[in-house]
């Protein structure tokens, strides 16, 4: 290896430890320069490709490094490359090379040759003040991408560059791309990492502001507070100035506005409801359903002419309008504005159009818990006024009725004269009328209470027996005129938790319906029973009522238990009761914890179980 090779690679080598050390494009081409003015005793221009991909057009090219050993000739050459920079077809330079990718070698630079490149005097005269004599330009290339190139020049009368100058000139181009190119990759890696960190944290803060919107919107429970949250949070989720809310009005023409930020005073009562037919941007989403994004104000007046000035009052840039839409349904409008002109990303528009989605579901939500609400209060005043109704009724037939059986009673005590034996029956059936009709208010009353609530219950541990055993007296008389015989099987072991009133008036229910139905001589059975398939429930105490009477059809046996249905529809049937018995022994059944359930079987008979939580036998004492 000769000196003059083994300096060369010395000289390359420590041009390659340089580099190593920088991942900075214009300090490692500075210092590539740097380097090679002593050893090739030139001074030195790197040019690069701008977009770094295509070196066609001369616009591409950009000169980064201009090196010189005379201060005067670089500040020639700076103003040479200001005043003319590179272009395709030059006859002298970068362009040479950037488009074939070959390397160029000029031994000898003749006067001639600058005349023919220069532009036009003042150019020419640049190119002489510099002393061109020979130069090397060797193009820059990684990774088949073209960077650049860099040229070698020579203004001593005399200079030669070699073939080893060119290898030498051609070793730094590629050694020089290299850096280069890693340290544009260095810096698009750079560049990405800091653009997925803003965009994780943009990410992260619209999240955020998206969750309080949520929040905000779960807890709104009417169309005005959601309104409202929308108003105050989604202008900081779609980083706009200001939001406004309209809703369609009942005439389903207009549009009132519910909600409005950053919209002046004087807007928002011109505004305030105007006609789905309006030329602006909220009338046009509402009736097309389609969303409206203006980026600028020239957009806007291109689409609606003449309205810009409402912008400028607002000071407003750019809109997005989005529909608030349920099912196919319009709703209303979301409307955000912002104060600068703006490209709506893609991510951009559809958080406008998810937050417009959110709206929309809170307001419908919002709007079915006000008619839930409406419809309540409504009820609840009907039932107030049913109440208030029923209570007067009480006190003005209770009183009455009664009048009507004290005297009746008098009457037959012959306190007002002596009493034959017809008038006596036919007081009786006057007794028995009151009788019926006082039973069948309080069962109207009853039953009110019931469904309001307002009924009370002393539940504790009843001895059943006991209970049976009060009843009989009540509906013997009944046994007897239709001859109806009447089986008991409940012992002292069976204790029950109810209400000892209230299980009575159930049983006698049970039990006058049971011989009501029952044809003479037939029978009615009370007695408590194991479960249907034989075994005993610890918990649990069955009390039947069985009869042998006409039965109930199954399609009715579901209604037995609704109120005023009768089974027996004929018009004696119904002159028999109001047909609320069995729907208030149900409830009764139901409200001391236990239940009331039915089986028939269609001229057999029919059955009853009154279902009770068992109590214990010791706590019959302690009551």
């Amino acid at each position: 290896m000769s000196v003059s090779e083994a300096d060369r690679f010395a000289f390359l080598a420590e041009v390659s430890r340089c580099l190593s050390d920088s991942l900075d494009c214009e300090a490692t081409l500075a210092t590539i320069a740097g380097m090679s003015l002593p050893h090739l005793d030139a001074w030195c221009i790197v040019d690069v490709v701008s977009d770094a991909t295509d070196g066609e057009a001369s616009d591409d090219i950009t000169r980064l490094v201009v090196l010189h050993p005379d201060p005067e000739k670089e500040a020639a050459a700076r103003e040479l490359h200001r005043r003319y920079p590179p272009r395709a077809g030059d006859l002298l330079g970068a362009p040479r090379v950037v488009h074939p990718r070959r390397p160029e070698i000029m031994f000898d630079v003749p006067d001639a040759a600058l005349v023919a490149a220069a532009h036009d005097l003042e150019h020419l005269a640049l190119l002489r003040t510099l002393g061109v004599t020979a130069y090397v330009i060797a193009p820059m290339v990684a990774r088949d991408r073209l960077l650049g190139a860099i040229t070698f020049v020579s203004g001593e009368a005399g200079r030669r560059f070699s073939a080893a100058d060119l290898l030498t000139a051609e070793d730094l181009a590629r050694r020089a791309a290299l850096a280069v190119d890693n340290a544009r990759l260095y810096r698009a890696a750079l560049a990405a990492r800091e653009s997925a960190e803003v965009e994780r944290t943009l990410t992260t803060t619209r999240t955020a502001r998206l969750q309080a919107l949520s929040g905000a919107l779960a807890v709104a429970s009417t169309r005005q507070e959601v309104a409202d949250a929308v108003v105050a949070r989604a202008s900081a989720v779609l980083d706009a100035v200001g939001i406004v809310i309209a809703h369609l009005a009942d005439n389903g023409h207009e549009l009132e506005i519910m909600s409005a930020g950053a919209m002046p005073d004087n807007e928002r009562r011109d505004w305030a409801r105007f006609p789905l037919s309006a030329p602006i941007p909220l009338a046009e989403v509402a009736r097309s359903g389609q969303p409206i994004f203006l980026e600028s104000r020239l957009a806007w007046e291109a689409r609606y002419p003449g309205s810009t000035p409402m912008l400028e009052e607002a000071g407003h840039h750019a809109n997005a309008i989005m529909p608030l839409m349920v099912e196919g349904r319009v709703l209303g409008v979301l409307g955000a504005a912002f104060d600068a002109p703006r490209a709506f990303s893609g991510d951009e528009r559809a958080t406008a159009l998810s937050v417009a989605q959110q709206c929309a579901q809170a307001l419908e939500r919002a709007r079915l818990l006000e008619a839930e609400r409406a419809a309540r209060a409504e009820a609840e005043k009907a039932n107030r006024v049913k109440s208030e109704f029923l209570a007067a009724m009480s006190h003005e037939l209770r009183t009455p009725l009664n009048a009507i059986g004290g005297y009746a009673q008098l009457l037959e005590m012959g306190i007002y004269g002596s009493v034959t034996d017809a008038q006596r029956e036919a007081l009786g059936r006057i007794e028995l009328a009151q009788r019926y009709l006082l039973r069948h208010v309080n069962d109207v009353l009853n039953y009110e209470r019931l469904q309001s609530g307002r009924l009370e219950y002393d539940v504790r541990a009843v001895l059943l027996a006991d209970v049976v055993g009060g009843v009989e007296p009540m509906i013997r008389p009944q046994l007897q005129t239709k001859g109806i015989s009447y089986l008991v099987h409940v012992s002292h072991e069976h204790v029950v938790r109810a209400d000892r009133d209230k299980l009575t008036q159930v049983i006698i229910n049970l039990l006058s319906n049971a011989v009501k139905f029952t044809p003479a001589g037939g029978r009615v059975t009370i007695e408590c029973v194991a479960r249907q398939d034989g075994s005993e429930d610890p918990d649990t105490i069955y009390l039947r009522v069985a009869d042998t009477g006409i039965g109930i059809p199954s399609e009715k046996l579901d209604t037995v238990f609704e109120p005023f249905v009768q089974v027996d529809a004929t018009p004696a049937g119904r002159a028999s009761g109001a047909g609320l018995g069995l729907a208030i022994s149900r409830d009764l059944a139901r409200g001391m914890g236990g239940d009331l359930r039915v089986r028939s079987t269609l001229n057999v008979g029919t059955t009853f179980t009154v279902a009770l939580p068992r109590a214990n036998a010791m706590d019959v004492i302690d009551n």
